[in-house]
């Protein structure tokens, strides 16, 4: 093994459905040795606990109220030693034996690289919006092309910010003297954008590399999906990553992406029955988006009651 040391930081709660596989594939890395890794557990009740010690990993457990995505990172990366940081979320699956080796690669490559995440290829059953949004409309989340984003001005980060600042902690790897400067903030939802974006301003660069690739995708319920996107129009809404949208704009999505769907189930001979659930997936996100956008103009128990994080702090979700 070449160049520094890797530690993986895995954040859990309730993960045994995949964190058995999860590790063995973390452990059975090629070119890498026997990565360190660090699992932060948020108080589980299922059988994650003894997976994590079965498997060899070093077990930090807090309190489920104590958890933050950005905290919570910061605790597992404190806790472990390597000089490069790789996260996982307790759903991502490592695709292959070469996912951490090539998910470090550019940072060895490149001192100016902060942080580089991987390609996510969807789950087997995978709903089919999800599943051709991540491969079609994606291009740093299912893409094929590596891209490294590097920005000269604030102003030239503001004209494309949705572009610059995505970058995944689905899987990710952080230089550790990078992240010792710019460690994770106190965020309700989208850490890693923050992250990126401060990196980014700071003269370093990040880079999508999908030759590293975990097999993710969410399965979320229809309410569920209304939710997250609740969260994530909050998040757009604050981090300014778009104008507000509005009812028309919003309907117009869902109908693009429905005409979407059918395409995408013509060209692949997907049958037709896959696409009934496109209408409701779709109206779940655009309305959860919306609702998070105006979430101000919502009653406070509302507000409570439509936020997915909140639930999962709560340890209601």
């Amino acid at each position: 093994m070449g160049g520094p040391a890797v530690s993986v930081v895995i954040p859990v709660k309730n993960a045994g459905r995949f964190l058995d596989a999860q590790l063995a594939s973390v452990f059975s890395q090629e070119g890498e040795g026997r990565p360190e890794v660090v699992v932060v557990d948020s108080g589980s009740i299922d059988d994650t606990l003894s997976i994590a010690a079965r498997r060899g990993a070093r077990v930090v457990r807090i309190r489920p109220e104590e958890f933050n995505h950005g905290e919570t990172r910061n605790l597992g990366a404190g806790e472990s030693s390597g000089g490069l940081i790789v996260f996982l979320t307790q759903d991502a699956l490592p695709a292959d034996g070469a996912w951490l080796r090539n998910l470090c690669a550019p940072l060895r490559g490149d001192p100016s690289v902060a942080g580089s995440f991987s390609r996510h290829i969807p789950r087997p059953g995978c709903p089919l919006p999800l599943e051709r949004q991540i491969v079609e409309e994606w291009p740093q989340g299912g893409g094929l092309d590596r891209i490294v984003k590097r920005v000269g001005s604030r102003r030239e980060l503001e004209e494309r910010k949705p572009y610059f600042v995505y970058f995944a902690n689905t899987s990710s790897c952080l230089r550790r003297s990078v992240w010792e400067r710019f460690p994770f903030r106190r965020v309700e939802f989208g850490e890693d954008a923050d992250w990126a974006e401060r990196v980014l301003l700071a003269g370093y660069a990040v880079v999508y590399e999908p030759s590293s690739a975990v097999i993710h995708s969410h399965d979320l319920s229809l309410r569920e999906q209304l939710r997250q996107h609740y969260d994530y129009g909050r998040f757009v809404r604050a981090a300014r990553l778009a104008p507000p949208i509005t009812v028309g704009r919003s309907a117009k999505t869902a109908a693009v992406s429905l005409r979407d769907d059918i395409s995408y189930a013509r060209r692949k001979g997907l049958p037709a029955a896959r696409l009934l659930y496109s209408l409701p997936y779709h109206s779940a996100c655009v309305l959860g988006r919306w609702l998070g956008e105006h979430s101000e103009a919502l009653p406070a128990r509302l507000r409570a009651a439509l936020s997915r994080q909140k639930k999962i702090l709560d340890g209601a979700a």
